[in-house]
C-alpha cells in the first residue's frame, strides 16, 4: 500500500484551560493543508472540543474524530499533551496511514511526489535528529511498528519511553529513536533533508526570518521553492509571537509568515 492523501492533525490541549487555545495559527495549518496541500480529506483527532471562532472555521474544512487521551499506551505513561499527541500520531498512522502534521505546520505544496512511498517518510530537523512534526506513512508500515515497539521497555531496542514531561528525555523517542531505527532499517524509511519539511530551524536567528520581509532579511520565496512544509516551532514561538497573530496584522504584514498566511484568510 502507498501513502493515502489524507492529512491528520491532533488536538490534545487539556480542557482545564492550562493548554493553548485553538487559534488563528492552528486554523491556518488546517487551511494550508486543504488549499495548498490539496488533501483529499483532513481529519482532526481531538481529545477535547475547544469551540471558538477558529475551531468553527476549521470544522468546515476537516472532519473531527473524537480521541481518548492516551495517558497509557504502548506500555508507557504519557503525562504531557505533546507526548499524548505523539501516541495518537503513531497509532493513527499505523492503522490508517496518511500525512500527520503538527498544528504549527504550514503546508506549502502538495505531498503528491511523496505519496508513492510504501513505507514511511520523515525529515531531519538538523544533522542529529528527526523531527516528528511531519510524518508520511503507508498503513501498517513496518517502520511504524518498530517505532511503537520502542516505547515499551520490554520490546525497545533502546530504553523505552522514560520522559515525565520537560526533562532530559523529552524528545528522545520522537527524534533520536527513529533516526536510530532508520540507520538499522534504511529500506523501510525515507529520511529527507531538513529543507523538505523544516527549512527554518528552531534557533532564534533562524526563526527571526519568519517575522521579517524578504527585503529585510526574511525568507525569500525561492528559499522555500522545494519545501513541502514550514514548521513554526510553536513551543518556543508562541509567547510574544504566534499568540499575538491577528487577521488585520497578517493582512497588513509584509513578513514571510504574513505573506504565506494572508491568502488563507482571504474570506475573514
Amino acid at each position: 500500500m502507498v501513502v493515502p492523501n489524507v492529512v491528520h492533525f491532533a488536538y490534545t490541549s487539556p480542557p482545564d484551560g492550562t493548554g493553548i487555545d485553538f487559534s488563528l495559527l492552528h486554523y491556518c495549518a488546517v487551511a494550508a493543508a486543504y488549499h495548498y496541500g490539496r488533501a483529499s480529506e483532513i481529519l482532526i483527532h481531538a481529545t477535547t472540543i475547544p469551540g471558538g471562532y477558529w475551531w468553527q472555521r476549521a470544522e468546515k474544512l476537516a472532519r473531527i474524530i473524537p480521541a481518548t487521551v492516551p495517558e497509557e499506551r504502548f506500555n508507557s505513561r504519557f503525562r504531557h499533551p505533546a507526548h499524548q499527541a505523539d501516541a495518537i500520531r503513531l497509532s493513527v498512522l499505523e492503522e490508517r496511514g496518511g500525512v500527520f502534521l503538527d498544528l504549527d505546520v504550514i503546508t506549502l505544496q502538495s505531498f503528491e511526489p511523496l505519496l508513492r512511498s510504501h513505507g514511511v517518510v520523515v525529515g531531519m530537523e538538523d544533522h542529529i535528529a528527526i523531527c516528528p512534526a511531519v510524518i508520511l506513512a503507508a498503513p501498517e508500515a513496518p517502520f511504524l511498528s518498530r517505532w511503537i515497539a520502542g516505547y515499551d521497555p520490554r520490546t525497545s531496542d533502546w530504553f523505552g519511553f522514560r520522559s515525565t514531561g520537560r526533562d532530559e528525555h523529552w524528545g528522545e523517542l520522537s527524534t533520536r529513536y527513529p533516526l536510530f531505527l532508520a540507520d538499522r532499517h534504511p529500506s523501510e524509511v525515507e529520511v529527507l533533508h531538513p529543507s523538505a519539511f523544516y527549512p527554518v530551524h528552531w534557533r532564534r536567528k533562524d526563526t527571526e526570518r519568519l517575522y521579517r520581509s524578504p527585503e529585510n532579511g526574511g525568507l525569500r520565496s525561492d528559499e522555500l521553492a522545494e519545501s513541502f512544509t514550514l514548521h513554526l516551532w510553536e513551543t518556543g514561538q508562541w509567547a510574544g509571537r504566534l499568540q499575538n497573530l491577528t487577521v488585520s496584522a497578517v493582512r497588513a504584514g509584509e513578513t514571510t509568515l504574513a505573506t504565506l498566511m494572508a491568502p488563507l484568510l482571504a474570506r475573514e
